[in-house]
Formats: C-alpha cells, sequence, structure tokens
C-alpha cells in the first residue's frame, strides 16, 4: 500500500480517509499473510452503535464527532462484528418490513454490561496528541514590514493594494493621514462604494500629473518589538522586516527567590539558529543563577489543569508570547467552536498546578467468549490475553491517524474471530 501512496501528487486527505478505500487496500495488504480478512461496513457499524445505545455515550442522540472518543466507539463496535454476526442482521433485516429498523431487530451485545463497561472506559480514557517537536513550518510571514518613526515612538507599518475592497475600514488604517483625508473625500464621491471608487477606471490621483495611487502603506501596529521580527538589513541600514513564524515550544522556569514563574518562548527561526547555527540543544536549561528550570511544553503536549476547581486533562491548542499565555484545549476535543472546552491563562497563574502527562498506550485486550469480561490491566484472568498499541494523532483538526490505526488493528483482531475492545491503562504523570 505504501508503494502505491508514494509519488501520488495531490492524493487529498478525504480520499485517504474513505472507508471503502482503506478496506480494499488494508484487505489487499494483509491477504500477504494467507489470512480469511472480513470487513465490517460503515452502516453496520452505525446500526449497531444506535442498537446498542452507544451515540448517547457522548452526548446527544447521534454519533457525536465533535468528540475524539467516536473513534474509539467505532473500533470496538468493528471488533465486534464478524461473518455469523453480519449475516445474522441480513437475514433479520430481510424478514423486516420495515427494512431492517434499528429499532425493530434486536441483535444483543457482545455481554450483558458492554454498554455500562463502555462508558466506564470512555471516562477514564486519555486521548493521546502527537506533540509538535520537530522544526517545521514556515520560519516568518511572507509579508515585509516597515518601522516608522512617529512622535509617540516607532510603530509597524506594510504597503497593501488599494483594490476593490479598500473600505472606509481599512482607509482608517492609512498611515498618512493626508493621504487618509484624500481616500476618505475620493470614496464618498463615490457613495462609500469601494468597488467602484477605486476601480481601474476611477483610481484616485493626488494631482492631474501624478499617477494613479496603487498601493497605501497602512499601520499593522502601533508599537514595535524588534524581537519578535526577522530584520533584513543591507551595509546596516534596515530593509524591511517579517513577523516570525510558529512558536516551537515554551520553556518553563521559576525564579528561585521569589518563586514566580514565567515563560520563555521559542519561535521556530530561533530553534532551527540554536540548533543548526549555535550548535546549542534545542531546549535551553541554563538560563542563569537566578532561574530554575521547570519544564519545555510544545503544542500538543498533554498536561493536567485546574479550571473551576476540577482537574481535568488538556493538550496545548496555542503559545501565546505577546500576552505570556498558553490556550489549553480539553483532550478529547475534536474541533474548536466549544469555548466550554478551551482554558487559555498566564504562565504564573497555571504553571504551580499543572504536570505534564506521559504518553498514554491503549490497551487492545481480547474477550474470551466464555467469559465475557473485558480484561483489566495488571489483573491475571484466564483466556485473556492483551497487546499495547501507542495511537497517536497529526493535530487537533485531524482524527483520521487516530482512526486509521484503531480500525487497521481491529480489522487484524477481527480476522483471528475474536471480540476486542479499546481500553486505556491507569493515567500517568509527571511533573
Amino acid at each position: 500500500m505504501r508503494d502505491k501512496l508514494d509519488g501520488l501528487d495531490g492524493f487529498i486527505n478525504s480520499q485517504l480517509s474513505d472507508t471503502a478505500y482503506i478496506s480494499r487496500e488494508v484487505k489487499d495488504y494483509v491477504n500477504v499473510l494467507g489470512a480469511d480478512i472480513s470487513i465490517s461496513k460503515g452502516q453496520l457499524t452505525a446500526w449497531l452503535r444506535h442498537r446498542w445505545g452507544l451515540n448517547p455515550l457522548l452526548g446527544g442522540g447521534e454519533k457525536n464527532r465533535s468528540d475524539h472518543r467516536h473513534h474509539a466507539i467505532d473500533a470496538v463496535v468493528t471488533a465486534a462484528v464478524n461473518r455469523r454476526l453480519y449475516k445474522q442482521v441480513v437475514h433479520l433485516a430481510e424478514l423486516d418490513p420495515r427494512g431492517g429498523s434499528p429499532d425493530v431487530i434486536k441483535i444483543q451485545p457482545p455481554f450483558k454490561e458492554f454498554r455500562e463497561s463502555m462508558e466506564s472506559k470512555l471516562a477514564e480514557m486519555i486521548v493521546s496528541h502527537d506533540a509538535v517537536k520537530k522544526l517545521s513550518g514556515a520560519f516568518h510571514e511572507e509579508t515585509g514590514y516597515g518601522a516608522q518613526k512617529t512622535k509617540d515612538g516607532d510603530r509597524v507599518v506594510y504597503r497593501k493594494p488599494l483594490n476593490p475592497q479598500f473600505d472606509i475600514k481599512q482607509i482608517g488604517k492609512v498611515a498618512d493621514p493626508t493621504l487618509k483625508v484624500f481616500l476618505t473625500a475620493h470614496l464618498a464621491s463615490f457613495g462609500n462604494d469601494p468597488k467602484v471608487a477605486f476601480s481601474e477606471a476611477n483610481r484616485p490621483r493626488l494631482t492631474a500629473n501624478k499617477a494613479p495611487i496603487r498601493h497605501v502603506r497602512v499601520i499593522a501596529s502601533e508599537s514595535f518589538n524588534p524581537e519578535s521580527y526577522l530584520q533584513v538589513k543591507v551595509n546596516g541600514k534596515l530593509i524591511r522586516m517579517h513577523p516570525f513564524g510558529n512558536n516551537h515550544h515554551v520553556e518553563i522556569v521559576k525564579n528561585k527567590k521569589t518563586g514566580k514563574y514565567s515563560g520563555v518562548f521559542v519561535n521556530t527561526w530561533q530553534a532551527a539558529q540554536r540548533i543548526r547555527k549555535e550548535k546549542l540543544p534545542l531546549i535551553q536549561t541554563d538560563h542563569g543563577p537566578d532561574l530554575e528550570f521547570v519544564i519545555a511544553l510544545h503544542i500538543n503536549d498533554m498536561v493536567t489543569a485546574k479550571k473551576g476547581g476540577v482537574t481535568r486533562t488538556y493538550r496545548i491548542q496555542k503559545l501565546d508570547p505577546s500576552n505570556n499565555r498558553i490556550a489549553l484545549r480539553t483532550h478529547t476535543a475534536a474541533t474548536l467552536e466549544d469555548s466550554s472546552q478551551e482554558f487559555i491563562s498566564t504562565i504564573p497563574k497555571l504553571t504551580p498546578q499543572t504536570t505534564r502527562a506521559l504518553w498514554r498506550d491503549i490497551v487492545i485486550a481480547k474477550i474470551s467468549a466464555q467469559s465475557r469480561h473485558l480484561a483489566v490491566q495488571g489483573k491475571k484472568a484466564k483466556h485473556l490475553e492483551s497487546m499495547s498499541l501507542r495511537v497517536s494523532q497529526e493535530n487537533a483538526g485531524d482524527t483520521n491517524q487516530c482512526a486509521r490505526h484503531m480500525m487497521l488493528f481491529s480489522w487484524y483482531l477481527t480476522w483471528k474471530n475474536t471480540r476486542w475492545a479499546a481500553l486505556p491503562i491507569r493515567n500517568n504523570f509527571y511533573p
């Protein structure tokens, strides 16, 4: 399958995550083992999920895609399907005049306490996220900026095209006060319609002998922090500036005298300079005799923190050096819309009660047909086996990696004609 995917430019993610496509490819891939492979259809998985009452476990009456744990539910249901069950459902559907309604056809779950056990394990489950530790992404933004001196200090400006989208709000950001008044009057003469006022036929001119105005300098920020920009100089003269790109990590340090915490934010450019130019470790632990290094945090690192007196597990969503803040989001959140799952705090307030979570393994525990009990980590039981599989996720917006791992192993374990379920191990933390 890897050979088929190599070199395919434009192979978009939606194609890769298509269940039917993955099913065919994985089946062909695993067939080399000489095994009898059975694949569960997504429609049957959805049918059983509804029939066994698993949808409400994550809230709502339908599948909750805003919670990463819906992948675990799908994996458990898929692993519980075999050819015998599939034929039973098809046979009952043929006998049902309604065409196989989940509310009419009664298919019993793998064991009596199936739903209750699933609910319990979901409550304990920690969704693992892949921390972004590689030097990837842009070192700086493409737009070039300039520093402009004013009576109140330096400010940041940049050139912007004067096009039909340049409305009265954009005119308010023009750096030159004289030009701002002129453009406001020009826009008013055309009924405040920028599509007409700044069209090619009506481009403004300061005088009849002047060239038409095509670009204007607008204000990006009223303050200027040199440390936030990559400065391009020629013969010692500043030509342009580019805001630094992604933040790579933040190094949490503690003042030995005051006991206060602070953060040293390191962007991707600075991280690259440490490794490639200065030949230093990526994480700097020596910040002087008065500061004690505590921990380095990256995007998607897992931490526990208190919000409203309740300790929860979060992932690092965003690093905000301008405000000395970190934005956290609950580990189960698959979207960014729900503000109740977000936790934004300054580093001094967050650090004393925050710990970083270890990677969680997901234990794939086989359920014996005789015992019909879930295997629990650390307990011995006859006819029970367990194996661990680390399941990681690429980013908050992409849950396909987790789903691919879970589905692939579910297919493999279904081939062994046994029922399997995803169980989390005990939580572990270290400071």
